[in-house]
């Protein structure tokens, strides 16, 4: 049951043009020691950063 649990709660798999298209990185790579950044999108600016629980916002 836990196993069925998991697999709903699981992000739906990328197709295969979408994973084609995706890029990775990891989050301490693009946060560095610290817990929030400032990213540039379409002359708006939005805030990365990380939750008390560990989670990621992105807010506007």
């Amino acid at each position: 049951m836990k196993r069925e649990q998991d697999e709903a709660s699981a992000p739906a798999m990328p197709t295969n043009a979408e994973a084609a298209d995706e890029k990775e990185i990891d989050s301490e790579k693009l946060l560095g020691a610290g817990k929030r950044i400032a990213i540039r999108h379409n002359g708006q600016r939005y805030q990365l950063r990380v939750t008390n629980s560990g989670g990621l916002i992105l807010t506007k």
